[in-house]
């Protein structure tokens, strides 16, 4: 886009376009480089920009304009964009009373990737405008000098005391696990989590909680044998919903008593885990987090159905399992028939 095709028509009409969702690196420069020849075309657009002390209606005239007046010093970022697009589309931007920052000039000095999200999201908001009193050179180094709230940080907040950490990292695991970002080999990334979205997932799932708590305490030799007690209180989890948690109980307890080779070798599920699970912690090149927590819901599969089996980790090319519930026991006994 020229200066002059820019100029030739409204500002809105030539705003330049880009899918946000489907945007990689190289599209995004190209398309801020094209915000950038529009921006300089329709300066005069933003000459009127009224934007008081106070809660504001920021609807797409006051985003325009706010990017023609934007004065950054960084270039915006593709992901989070993305992400606060997401958040509005779902009605998950909140009006928390965080401003939009203008300096003496009516210059935007926070605010970029709030009016770009809005603009790419279609999105109208209400937020919160101050206009900063005095002239303050090099503004931006004062911005962003709080630490962001951490997932584990918001759920200690909201009550969850000292489990929070491991609850954060098992909501995480539980909502990829859902999702099927997980492969044998790989962990397709499921973005950024809100964490919000994470504490509303934890609430909706109190079984989560009842897992974690049980693979802390009367479960805890469990975890330690399987290492990572995010995995062990996704599988918890998994088990008490597919199940309850007596059949939770009645696994872990089993996982937690060390099995011996003479188990092993006639087959027994548990005492194969935790002969895999003994070799992947002193290896060189160990199991990815998804990879274990894989191994042991076959783990589990195997022993539900009392299967003997040879091996648990999974192949390459198999499919990521899941877990062996009623529902799957009810269908193979009524397919039996």
């Amino acid at each position: 886009m020229t200066a002059e095709t820019a100029a030739s028509s409204t500002p809105d009409s030539v705003f330049p376009h880009i899918d946000i969702d489907s945007a990689n690196s190289p599209t995004f420069r190209n398309w801020l480089a094209d915000v950038r020849t529009w921006t300089e075309a329709n300066e005069a657009f933003a000459n009127d920009f009224e934007h008081p002390d106070g809660w504001n209606t920021v609807d797409r005239t006051f985003q325009l304009k706010a990017v023609i007046k934007n004065a950054a010093n960084r270039d915006p970022s593709l992901a989070n964009i993305r992400y606060l697009a997401h958040q509005m589309r779902i009605g998950e931007f909140k009006e928390t009373g965080v401003p939009l920052i203008f300096d003496l000039h009516g210059n935007g000095v926070d605010l970029q990737h709030r009016v770009m999200a809005g603009l790419l999201s279609g999105v109208t908001f209400t937020s919160y405008v101050v206009n900063l009193r005095e002239d303050i050179p090099s503004v931006f180094a004062y911005f962003d000098q709080g630490k962001p709230r951490t997932h584990a940080e918001i759920l200690k907040t909201a009550g969850y005391g000292e489990s929070s950490p491991l609850l954060a990292a098992s909501v995480k695991m539980s909502m990829h696990l859902e999702a099927d970002c997980y492969t044998a080999t790989s962990a397709k990334n499921l973005g950024k989590i809100a964490p919000k979205m994470a504490l509303d997932y934890l609430l909706s799932h109190p079984e989560l909680k009842q897992a974690a708590n049980l693979m802390q305490g009367q479960n805890r030799s469990a975890t330690k044998l399987i290492g990572k007690p995010d995995v062990a209180t996704v599988v918890c989890f998994e088990i008490i919903k597919g199940h309850d948690e007596f059949v939770a109980d009645e696994f872990f307890e089993q996982v937690g008593i060390e099995h011996n080779e003479g188990a092993r070798a006639v087959g027994d599920p548990i005492a194969v885990m935790q002969h895999e699970l003994a070799v992947d912690s002193i290896s060189k090149d160990p199991m990815e987090r998804h990879q274990v927590l894989g191994l042991v819901i076959k783990g589990f599969n195997a022993w539900i159905k009392e299967e003997s089996v040879r091996k648990l980790a999974m192949r390459v090319n198999e499919p990521f399992p899941h877990l062996w519930g009623k529902v799957e026991a009810m269908a193979q006994a009524k397919a039996a028939e």
